[in-house]
């Protein structure tokens, strides 16, 4: 019973006639999270019969597919749950649950609905009969699309060559057909002819494809030229004639055919015209459920209400729980009647309690969510050139990525606040994905030294959000800095060249390093004589670390005070 029995008993008003109908349901969302209506819709001949606008622009919708093998077999399958585009719960069909798949601003809340949807088992059901689904008419599907046989439609068009009397240039298009292999040839009076040109097959994006092929000729009186098609679909060659004209007497009966075919089509469209004044009153049956929220996230009622062509026909009452005629019209007995059908039966009160149960827990949690998050936003100042000599530059702050919408933007100049210029700050405009953005601009004249900042003050920062902007350097300015720079890189080069030619210089001749000294390598010894010593001291001779009087070969010489260490004699 269920949809079907509300049809049945709101067509006792109506007349009789064959018909075909399914169901089709939505819930719109409003901008602070709550759920503000339930679409459901009887759709009559695959036709909405009426349309009731949602009251916001959030949808959640399911999509599942099942990717086919090139023999025909599902390779995979892919049950989504979908809010605003964006894959918010997928289902993963080894381990048969759901888990959430949006890493973004939402992902708390599909781990949420994740949770709920496993806890139920029959969106597990649901999914794995669709995945079932797939397995079976894959098969089904694969031999009426890749292996069907579509016959090609043939039409030749005529094109008269400038300065060339009666040459003409033929092109057969070929459409329509599938699968893509297609003969294509000429004829003249009966006997193949060689082609002018043959286009490579071209995909029209419903399955089939065209192709088309060229002949140019000098056609004369009598002459018939002949598109001959073969193609997998075609039992027999399709043809398609051309000559260079009609006869008197073919053109008349054209004439006549062509006037006779008018006034069926006039005849036709009159009738259509008069069939359809008089065709029975078109209806739309759906349901719509809200609950709405208050400022603190919780439910303050619930409605669930079924809607004739607009006009509330039976409602549900929470408290009572059961449905009562909420129409005083001229559809009032039907309204009772329908209402006490819905009472009867336990499975309509318990799809409206289940709603109601539904607003209750995720409600307040979408809702805390989605419109009491905090994001902080992101600035960003770009300069363009005005055209104006007092005010040369225009200044504009992008700020952008915030929630909520409620911010503030100010210009300081050198740390001083400044007017908003002559463009105002406009309101902050939603980006799609739950974030807002504005922009501030100010004209200025700046010189060599100022700082114009953006300061951005939003209820997810601690402190302001602050963006600079300079004009930069001086033209002579900017000469000096890039002097100074090139005579520092000279200076470091000159101080790093002369350090490595002096760690490279060779020891003077006659000196041995000692030991622990930090000399190049290279040792030499001599025997030469001492050199002499200053006043004071005397001469040692030196062996290694022991110190000699007199002279010594292989010695090093060193001066020596009374009850000091020697000390190298250089």
């Amino acid at each position: 019973m269920g949809v079907l029995g509300v049809l049945v008993l709101v067509l006792s008003c109506q007349e009789a006639a064959a018909f075909l109908v399914h169901v089709a349901s939505s819930c719109p969302l409003a901008a602070n999270g709550s759920a503000l209506a339930f679409g459901f819709t009887l759709i009559f001949n695959k036709n909405p019969l009426c349309s009731v606008p949602a009251p916001a622009a959030f949808l959640v919708h399911v999509a599942s597919s099942c990717p086919l093998a090139a023999n025909g077999s599902a390779l995979a399958f892919g049950f989504t749950l979908i809010f605003n585009k964006n894959p918010l719960v997928c289902y993963n069909p080894d381990a048969r649950h759901f888990i959430p798949c949006d890493w973004g601003l939402l992902h708390g809340v599909a781990g949420l609905v994740a949770t709920f949807l496993n806890n139920d088992t029959a969106w597990v059901q649901r999914a794995e009969d669709r995945r079932q689904a797939c397995r079976d008419l894959a098969t089904h599907f694969w031999a009426s699309t890749a292996l069907r046989r579509t016959p090609p439609q043939v039409r030749i068009v005529p094109v008269p060559l400038p300065n060339t009397p009666n040459a003409v240039l033929l092109t057969c298009h070929v459409w329509g057909f599938y699968p893509p292999e297609v003969t294509v040839l000429w004829l003249h009076n009966g006997d193949m002819v060689a082609t002018g040109d043959t286009t490579k097959l071209l995909p029209n994006g419903d399955w089939t494809y065209q192709t088309q092929v060229t002949l140019m000729v000098t056609a004369k009186a009598g002459d018939t030229f002949t598109c001959f098609v073969q193609h997998a679909s075609l039992d027999r060659s399709l043809q398609e004639d051309w000559g260079p004209g009609l006869s008197l007497g073919l053109m008349v009966k054209v004439v006549m055919a062509a006037v006779i075919m008018t006034l069926g089509l006039v005849v036709f469209a009159a009738g259509t015209f008069i069939y359809c004044r008089q065709a029975p009153g078109a209806f739309l049956v759906h349901l719509a459920s809200s609950c709405p929220l208050a400022a603190n996230g919780s439910v303050l009622d619930f409605d669930f209400t079924l809607i004739f062509n607009k006009n509330p026909l039976v409602c549900y009452d929470p408290d009572a729980r059961h449905f009562v005629p909420c129409d005083w019209g001229l559809l009032r007995s039907c309204a009772t009647h329908l209402a006490t059908f819905l009472n009867n039966g336990t499975a309509w009160v318990e799809r409206a309690e289940a709603r109601r149960r539904a607003c209750h827990d995720l409600a307040p949690q979408f809702l805390a969510s989605t419109v009491l998050r905090r994001t902080p936003p992101q600035a960003r100042i770009i300069p363009s050139k005005t055209g104006n000599a007092r005010a040369p530059v225009l200044l504009t702050c992008h700020v952008w990525g915030f929630y909520p919408p409620e911010v503030t933007v100010i210009w300081l100049h050198n740390g001083d606040i400044v007017g908003p210029g002559d463009h105002p700050p406009i309101s902050a405009v939603p980006n799609g994905d739950w974030t807002y953005q504005t922009q501030v601009t100010l004209m200025v004249a700046p010189v060599a030294g100022d700082t114009f900042t953006c300061s951005v003050q939003h209820a997810s920062l601690d402190q302001p959000l602050l963006e600079d902007w300079g004009p930069g350097l001086s033209p002579g300015l900017t000469l000096k800095v890039a002097a100074a720079t090139m005579v520092m890189a000279l200076g470091l080069g000159f101080f790093i060249a002369g350090v490595y030619r002096y760690q490279a210089r060779p020891l003077a001749p006659g000196y041995t390093p000692l030991p622990g000294d930090n000399y190049p390598a290279g040792n030499s010894t001599s025997s030469l004589s001492p050199v002499p010593c200053p006043q004071g001291l005397r001469e040692k001779a030196v062996v290694g670390d022991i110190m000699y009087p007199g002279t010594s070969d292989n010695a090093h010489w060193a001066c020596e005070m009374p009850g000091k260490s020697a000390a190298r004699c250089e």
